[in-house]
């Protein structure tokens, strides 16, 4: 499960988070202790589709699922281990095999999202 909200906080505010959203989502389980957190950035692609890439001979991978990897990345990681064992041809993968390569207007795409998210988090905390 995921809990906590999409803005950047320092490790303990995290953990903060995730425990109270736990706790107000389950009030039967009262207090909680994580065993394991993590944090990272979601892997965002300009037209929402994953990609799959080729980084040198016998090295592929599957990336940018756009928030939306649990499914995907199973059912992704399966498709790449049938690759790997020669079960089937790089024609049959469900995403054509491109070159990783920076999207254009990285930096400015960036600081354009997170502005919105932080004006969107200021703007619902207010009201």
């Amino acid at each position: 499960m995921a809990f906590g909200k999409r803005r950047r906080h320092r490790p303990r505010q995290r953990s903060r988070l995730g425990k109270a959203g736990i706790e107000a989502s389950f009030p039967a389980l009262g207090p909680v202790e994580f065993e394991c957190e993590w944090f990272g950035k979601i892997g965002m692609t300009d037209n929402a589709l994953p990609r799959f890439h080729r980084f040198a001979d016998n090295v592929v991978g599957f990336s940018g699922y756009n928030g939306r990897g649990i499914a995907p990345g199973t059912v992704f990681g399966r498709t790449l281990a049938r690759l790997i064992i020669g079960e089937i041809a790089e024609a049959d993968l469900p995403l054509p095999l491109t070159d990783p390569k920076e999207p254009p207007f990285l930096p400015f795409k960036e600081a354009y999202y997170e502005a919105g998210a932080q004006i969107a988090h200021f703007a619902g905390e207010r009201f």
